[in-house]
């Protein structure tokens, strides 16, 4: 009879309670995994000095209409891109956000997403926090307009945070792109 009880305890609370810790890890944690193929060329940003390793099959883009995006890489099959764009902050907003910078950017990120998705707003998925070269990541994933997938991931670096999005088309495979994604972030210079 102890031994029933002491296998239905190890399961209805050690079991949980080690799933929370491991759900709380640091490090390379992340839905996605950071292996997808890098080349050894870089993309830089064209208002800091942040800068990236390209991803096998992609290029650097131009934003030549509106410079808004820092760093715009696609896909040679032009299914996917990433945008790297910088999230610029008043001085009063920036100072309320002192306590929980990277929470609150993300959450007003959010808000901004909601407002604009509308009635089409279904909802965030995959959300998560991780890090990488001691850089902490904020991720989180919805479906657009058009209901394809988009994976969007908030950082700082040195004293400018970035909104990193990565959208996929439905035909391409998104667990690849947000990939993709995870390992240009982890080649972070």
């Amino acid at each position: 009879m102890k031994i029933i009880i002491r296998s239905v305890y190890t399961f209805f609370v050690l079991v949980p309670l080690l799933i929370v810790l491991s759900s709380c890890s640091s490090g390379l944690s992340s839905v996605y995994d950071f292996d997808y193929p890098l080349t050894t060329k870089t993309a830089k940003s064209n208002s800091t000095r942040l800068q990236i390793q390209i991803p096998q099959g992609w290029f650097v883009a131009e934003d030549n209409e509106f410079m808004l995006t820092d760093i715009w890489l696609v896909k040679e099959d032009y299914l996917a891109t990433i945008k790297f764009v910088a999230v610029t902050l008043d001085d009063e907003t920036a100072e309320s956000f002192a306590s929980d910078e990277l929470g609150k950017v993300v959450e007003l990120n959010k808000v901004l997403l909601k407002a604009k998705l509308g009635k089409n707003f279904k909802g965030f998925t995959n959300e998560e926090t991780f890090n990488s070269n001691s850089t902490v990541f904020s991720a989180y994933q919805y479906l657009d307009e058009k209901d394809e997938p988009v994976r969007t991931v908030v950082f700082k670096n040195d004293s400018k945070f970035y909104e990193v999005t990565a959208f996929a088309l439905k035909s391409a495979n998104p667990t690849e792109i947000f990939k993709a994604q995870n390992s240009v972030l982890a080649s972070l210079k």
